[in-house]
């Protein structure tokens, strides 16, 4: 068949706007071409004059501000993995990749994969989180689903590929913050004294007093510190990177009949690997305190020693080891700050908690916030208003100035 002639511009089109006799308004526009040369023209469905004559509306203005319309025939499922794949795997830690990827598989494809792109409504996106709260998924969660699903349909708006971003107004519950309360500065003080009996103690005092992240002390290396100076640079981190096939192409089944790569015979590009921070600001050199200085002396001096008792020794210098020198597991390293907390005779917490008491700390020690905001490796100041936390010397020492300001502090 040949294609049509197009005699006229597509600003030249108008919608087309009727009522079917259940009620519902219906519209069509032509916004562009296939291949064959055939018009591309979406129906829109709405209960009310007003609601598709605004649907119309959107697509008449983006289809003359140059919405590229190559096909309406394009799936949920299609776009979304190739934003994955294309846009996010080369650019993003692979943290966030895996992340991305598992929220996509469980969530959101097997329920709007595979409908049309360009029919996929706001209405759709809610019934997909009512479907994940009925099946007693946590606001959490459902909130994660969100945040991808928003991100992926806000590239296709960028790239001209959809309207508007249906999942930008879509309702969703907002997840409480869960509650924190941050260690004082004398239980920080006793965790880390109590330390000192453990491996890799220096671990727990840049945890506890300086707030770094467990991905970033983990893949601290001796190059990273200058004890000269007294200055720690942060520039990689230790992340678990999920092994990848190594038996197949990836877009055929796997042949060795493995789920899972890391159970694949020829795997490969997994492990505990150093990567790239989190952010640019993550990337960030601290100066350290003196009493840390002298605890990584200590302990620069011990491993020397562990190293030549060692047959083997792994390549990584890394600062914080196992007794060969290999990487620590993430898991072990959570074990160990549980550990601590119990032989410190402290609540137990999470060891994320370490990072939140750490800024709470400078807080209460009155430290300008830029600089806190420095040390942690933050770049917005939503998030440090997130981790600094009104702890329970600051609120004693408001209580005292108001007892003295109106001449109580003696009655």
């Amino acid at each position: 068949m040949s294609p049509k002639r197009r005699h006229t511009s597509l600003k030249d089109y108008k919608p087309t706007i009727y009522q079917t006799a259940d009620g519902k308004w219906h519209g069509r526009i032509i916004v562009g071409y296939k291949p064959d040369g055939s018009y591309i023209r979406p129906h829109r469905v709405r209960d009310t004059p007003r609601e598709i004559r605004q649907v119309m509306a959107e697509l008449q203005a983006r289809r003359d501000q140059g919405f590229i319309w190559n096909s309406d025939k394009v799936t949920v499922g299609a776009w979304l993995t190739h934003w994955l794949e294309v846009l996010i795997r080369p650019h993003r830690s692979h943290k966030t990749y895996a992340d991305y990827r598992s929220k996509l598989k469980c969530h959101i494809l097997p329920v709007l994969g595979g409908m049309t792109l360009t029919d996929l409504e706001r209405e759709d996106i809610e019934r997909l989180y009512a479907s994940m709260y009925a099946r007693g998924l946590s606001d959490y969660t459902v909130h994660g689903a969100h945040r991808v699903l928003r991100s992926g349909l806000g590239q296709a708006v960028e790239r001209k590929r959809l309207v508007v971003n249906p999942a930008a107004h879509a309702e969703v519950r907002e997840p409480e913050e869960p509650d924190i309360d941050p260690f004082l500065v004398d239980e920080i003080a006793a965790a880390i004294r109590v330390a000192r009996s453990m491996n890799n103690f220096p671990r727990w005092s840049l945890a506890l007093a300086l707030g770094l992240r467990q991905g970033e002390a983990l893949g601290l290396r001796w190059s990273d510190l200058n004890l000269g100076t007294g200055t720690l640079a942060v520039r990689k981190q230790l992340q678990r990177i999920t092994w990848e096939h190594g038996c197949t192409d990836p877009s055929d089944a796997p042949r060795c009949g493995k789920t899972y790569g890391a159970y694949c015979p020829d795997r490969h590009g997994g492990g505990l690997l150093l990567v790239k921070v989190k952010t640019h600001r993550s990337k960030r050199p601290i100066s350290l305190p003196k009493f840390i200085i002298d605890l990584l002396e200590v302990h620069r001096r011990e491993q020397l020693e562990q190293r030549m008792r060692a047959s083997h020794w792994g390549d990584m210098n890394l600062i914080f080891c196992g007794p060969e020198g290999q990487p620590l597991d993430p898991k072990h390293d959570r074990a160990q700050w549980h550990a601590l907390l119990a032989r410190a005779d402290l609540r137990d917490a999470r060891l994320h908690d370490a990072r939140h008491s750490a800024a709470s700390m400078l807080l209460a020690l009155e430290v300008d916030q830029r600089f806190v905001m420095d040390v942690m490796g933050w770049t917005e100041l939503r998030t440090a208003n997130r981790y600094m936390h009104v702890v329970a010397e600051q609120r004693r020492a408001v209580a005292d100035r108001l007892d003295h300001a109106l001449g109580f502090e003696h009655a």
